[in-house]
């Protein structure tokens, strides 16, 4: 076998591979030989039917199967000789092959390249570390007893206002037509939450229990449902009851709510998690 090396830039290598026609008729002349033993043909004794027929049944089979055995073979032997570490697998292309013609083909690789091992002794890190107001401790406990807080009916009846908790029936359409998901009934809002969709809440301040609104909103062109996403829609919002939240006072007794020990356990945790929002 001669190999040249014809290129050898960076990380890319290119050999020309030529295999002696001798060397491979040989290898086809033996494969056939292997064929001979096996191969039954009537009139004919097991391993005693003429070269010249086994040749006719399988040379053509067999030529195909050393070219790729050869080609493999070589071509790994070349990469192994040389210490190659290719980072897939090679290009083979087939340049000569003919009867009685040396076989000649092109291999091109692209080799992995060579990383030196790196002392992380010497390798600085620098955490960048978050200081929470105590501000926004405090906003977010406020948050929390607001959600634990429980509502009571109005001692008198009266609008719904900020804050307030309306209880209400409602059914949502789209071009007058019921959509999926759109119905509840003795739902709990709590106007200025903004739980629901932009603008339904505001549009029951003022309402008084038995009234019937119809809430006209828009859904935000990124809302999770696709086919609701930017629809405008009317939502007839029937009022039951109108309720005031009770408050809930921010001490030990709400942080065991939440599975703490202390208020200021509830606030180290919750710093812990604000520190995280950013990170």
């Amino acid at each position: 076998m001669q190999v040249t090396e014809t290129v050898a830039e960076g990380l890319k290598r290119e050999f020309t591979v030529v295999i002696p026609a001798q060397s491979f008729k040989e290898r086809i002349e033996t494969r056939l030989k292997d064929r001979q033993r096996s191969m039954r043909l009537p009139g004919f004794r097991p391993g005693k039917v003429p070269m010249a027929l086994v040749a006719k049944h399988w040379r053509q089979q067999v030529t195909g199967e050393e070219l790729q055995s050869t080609i493999g073979d070589s071509s790994a032997q070349i990469v192994s000789d040389r210490g190659l570490r290719p980072a897939g697998q090679p290009k083979i292309e087939i340049t000569n092959f003919s009867d009685g013609a040396d076989l000649e083909y092109k291999m091109a690789l692209e080799l992995l390249p060579e990383i030196e091992p790196m002392d992380l002794s010497q390798l600085e890190l620098t955490r960048t570390t978050v200081e929470v107001p105590d501000a926004e401790i405090d906003q977010a406990l406020e948050r929390l007893a607001t959600d634990q807080a429980k509502s009571e009916p109005v001692a008198e009846p009266r609008p719904a206002a900020k804050d307030d908790v309306v209880v209400a029936d409602f059914v949502g359409r789209i071009d007058g037509v019921e959509f999926e998901g759109g119905k509840a009934e003795g739902h709990y809002i709590r106007i200025g939450s903004n739980q629901l969709i932009p603008g339904f809440e505001d549009q029951l301040v003022g309402a008084k229990a038995g009234d019937t609104r119809e809430v006209k909103v828009t859904f935000p062109a990124e809302y999770p449902e696709a086919t609701l996403a930017g629809k405008d829609a009317v939502f007839e919002t029937t009022v039951k009851k109108i309720q005031t939240p009770e408050p809930v006072e921010i001490n030990d007794e709400m942080a065991k709510k939440f599975g703490a020990e202390s208020l200021s356990q509830l606030k180290d945790r919750v710093r812990e998690q604000l520190k995280s929002d950013f990170a």
